[in-house]
């Protein structure tokens, strides 16, 4: 058996330790690109509460009534986007977004991404990473903080952002960037424990059939500390013959990194205890027992995104981005530490059919971006002076780090966009709200709103209403909430009786009808955008006012 060892004699460059990560550059290669881990942060008792809260995928009967087969290669579908080469620390974001989601939504689209001619079916990970590296190009993230971004208000393609790498620091600007994102959302993620066979069976589904037994499988993301591995060459009686494999993990808690798995191969077969067999009923490491740790048969499919080099920069021998990892790997612990961070893997459920019907439009300038949040409230009417409701916005949340808000030096106003509906699409409202807070307790930053507008899509318009205040609004205070009266009336008024007590306006056609009466209270302005308020024969309006525009 050619045995070789791909991690003897590494250099380790570009040190550096970021609260608990130590990034360390993997690649033997003093010449080849580095191959950065620790880009993960560690498993703290904080980061497994937020893990344990994620929803855990069972089998479905759909899944359970169909046969995985013995070999699946997602990599082969043409939802795969080619292996890239991450920027800096950004693993997470390169296995969450760049491997995960390209493929998760453009499998719901049909849309190919296995050329560089689909760039626009590519997703970046510099857009969620820049939200959450705090401006530093080594910092660590998970891929599911990504995902959070991406569910509040999409994710841009890698033309309207720029690019699969860049500045660390650039936030994009530009509302077509980021309404073309909110197209591209997620529906939900779970974890899977793959620590037993049982949890085995149901990842083998997932990447088999996505759980719900289709005839396309997803992918998956995990983290694992990447200085324990040794590797070596599949021997000729296995399948995949030549190719790579993790071959074994010896303890480590150094260069914890994400990957992402994207199929599996029952036929891979590794002699671990060079006894000349392969085996899964034989105590190979002598514990006494019989189980999943003794497993020489059966391996997942990786990629990486260290580019096309890993697993051996050295010459072109089955060096493709790509390598096999042993089942029985998944069920191994040394020293409390697991070979995969918590033994769990991490799937994402696209959502390709999402249309923001309702979205905020704004520019704004601010120094420290790290000390300003932005979020979107509501209230029931145009007459209530208190937020009813606010979001949780995972974006543009005290983070990015010391810059202004594109970033760097640029110190240009921000031209954003957020999704108002996904937040509040089944709520009352009537008047909405941007919320600046502002954390600058020493009144060392000021910055200002100097544009601010609701925009509707629904009834196939584009309807555009800008806040009516006095523009630029300073940010120089604990908060700010500038509103925006919406209170349509409705399109048909022909049901019962109604009073309305607060500033309405009528968009389109709204009709009075039948034997009713309609009562606007005294004061209560109505505004006519291109709308028409119809008075049908037996429909009775009272107390009206004259309002702001015509009909």
């Amino acid at each position: 058996m050619n045995k070789i060892s791909l991690f003897i004699g590494i250099l380790i460059m570009n040190l550096c330790v970021i609260g608990k990560t130590q990034i360390i550059n993997l690649n033997p290669d003093p010449n080849g690109n580095p191959w950065i881990a620790g880009d993960v942060p560690d498993v703290t008792p904080e980061i497994q509460a937020i893990i344990d809260q994620i929803p855990k995928m069972t089998l479905t009967s759909e899944a359970a009534a169909t046969d995985f087969a013995e070999v699946v290669d997602n990599s082969q579908e043409i939802y795969m986007r080619p292996v890239f080469g991450q920027f800096g620390g950004s693993c997470g974001q390169a296995s969450g977004v760049g491997y995960t989601f390209t493929y998760e939504i453009n499998y719901l689209r049909d849309l190919p991404a296995n050329d560089v001619l689909y760039e626009e079916n590519w997703y970046t990970p510099m857009y969620t990473y820049n939200f959450l590296n705090n401006g530093n190009p080594y910092n660590g993230t998970w891929y599911f903080d990504g995902w959070d971004i991406i569910m509040d208000n999409g994710c841009p393609n890698v033309p309207n952002w720029g690019g699969m790498t860049g500045d660390p620091t650039r936030w994009v600007t530009g509302y077509n960037n980021y309404y073309s994102a909110m197209n591209n959302r997620i529906d939900s993620y779970y974890t899977i424990g793959i620590g037993t066979p049982e949890g085995l069976d149901i990842f083998k589904h997932w990447l088999n059939d996505h759980n719900e037994g289709d005839t396309i499988g997803g992918l998956s993301c995990f983290s694992t500390y990447m200085e324990g591995y040794s590797y070596d060459t599949l021997s000729s009686e296995s399948a995949e013959a030549g190719k790579a494999i993790m071959k074994d993990w010896n303890y480590s808690t150094s260069g914890h990194h994400a990957m992402t798995f994207v199929g599996y191969n029952d036929n891979i077969k590794y002699d671990l205890n060079e006894d000349g067999l392969f085996t899964n009923d034989l105590d190979i490491n002598h514990d006494g027992d019989t189980n999943m740790l003794d497993w020489e048969i059966g391996a997942l499919k990786i990629v990486n995104s260290w580019g096309y080099s890993w697993p051996n920069p050295y010459n072109g021998y089955n060096s493709d981005g790509y390598c096999y990892f042993p089942y029985r790997l998944l069920a191994k612990t040394i020293d409390s530490i697991s070979v995969l961070s918590s033994k769990l893997v991490y799937v994402l459920k696209a959502d390709s059919t999402y249309f923001p019907e309702i979205t905020f439009k704004f520019k704004i300038s601010y120094p420290s971006r790290d000390n300003i949040n932005i979020e979107l409230g509501y209230a029931n009417s145009a007459c209530q002076d208190s937020i009813m409701g606010e979001s949780n916005l995972h974006l543009f949340s005290f983070q990015g780090g010391n810059y202004p808000m594109q970033g760097d030096e640029n110190y240009e106003h921000l031209e954003g966009g957020l999704d108002y509906n996904y937040w509040f699409y089944d709520e009352n409202w009537g008047e909405v709200f941007l919320i600046i807070y502002e954390n600058d307790i020493y009144n060392q930053y000021d910055g200002e709103i100097s544009e601010f507008s609701i925009i509707d899509y629904r009834w196939n318009e584009v309807f555009e209403l800008p806040y009516s205040g006095t523009l630029p609004v300073d940010i120089d205070i604990d908060s700010i909430a500038l509103s925006i009266e919406y209170d349509l009336l409705p399109f048909n008024m022909g049901l019962q009786g109604q009073e309305f007590l607060c500033n309405k306006i009528c968009r389109k056609r709204c009709t009075i009808s039948g034997n009713i009466e309609i009562e606007f209270g005294q004061g209560i302005n109505v505004d006519f955008y291109n709308g028409t308020l119809v008075v049908e024969e037996g429909g009775y309006p009272h107390h009206w006012r004259q309002c702001y525009h015509t009909c």
